[in-house]
């Protein structure tokens, strides 16, 4: 925000100096757009003082739902995990993607514009908040989860784009541990999740991985039946 004062600061000669500097480095403004100064001949301008700024939305969010997403608000864009070392564990979904939306940092920043447009629509805060007590489902919202999952691929949500952001993430934590403000991108990925599959189905195949574990323990107790079904089955694909 300083950089709109810099002509004041530097002077006229100096100034021109500096946006001959960005006009041979930075000829299209690309690099940090709106600081610093503009190339020469180009028509934007610098961020004013009083510009909107990423806290100005972020205290548009309730202060219980930031507390409970504190994971995603807590970062603070300081971008290592853009980094492609290849001796840097962080971030490898956005490495081998080469998408930034799928770095923590971009994964944050889109939980934030999630939070902040259910906040700018009325949600209630409440329902943003885990409570296992709230795990009772009430037939309307059983009825809706339905009308919500068979309009799913003809209504925009901007959660869909999240939940695709989100199923990239291979819960690695290699965020937890090698970003500064260790960003746990698994924490608040599951807390998204919980939400989303309030309002839309999960997939079967989804389903039948989370009952693989029951079906492991049916498998050990009654291993004679299902090895005989195994084998049967074998014996008459052979033939």
């Amino acid at each position: 925000m300083r950089s709109y004062y810099g002509e004041r600061f530097f002077g006229e000669q100096l100034w021109r100096e500096l946006r001959q500097i960005k006009t041979l480095f930075d000829p299209n403004n690309r690099l940090n757009p709106g600081k610093i100064c503009t190339p020469l001949d180009s028509a934007e301008t610098l961020y004013p003082i009083d510009s909107t700024m990423r806290a100005d939305y972020d205290r548009t969010i309730p202060i219980e739902v930031r507390d409970e997403f504190k994971g995603a608000m807590s970062c603070n864009g300081n971008g290592l995990c853009f980094n492609f070392d290849v001796h840097s564990t962080m971030c490898p979904s956005m490495k081998v993607s080469g998408n930034r939306l799928f770095s923590p940092k971009g994964r944050a920043a889109m939980i934030r514009e999630w939070l902040r447009l259910l906040a700018e629509q009325g949600v209630d805060p409440q329902t943003l908040i885990f409570d296992s007590s709230k795990n009772q489902v009430k037939q309307t919202d059983f009825v809706a989860k339905i009308r919500h999952s068979l309009k799913k691929n003809q209504e925009y949500d901007f959660s869909h784009e999240i939940k695709a952001a989100m199923d990239t993430c291979l819960a690695c934590k290699a965020c937890a541990s090698q970003c500064p403000i260790k960003i746990d991108v698994p924490t608040f990925r599951s807390q998204f999740n919980q939400l989303y599959h309030q309002r839309y189905f999960r997939p079967i195949k989804r389903l039948c991985g989370i009952k693989f574990r029951i079906y492991c323990a049916y498998h050990g107790e009654s291993s004679a039946l299902f090895n005989f079904l195994a084998q049967r089955n074998l014996r008459s694909r052979c033939q």
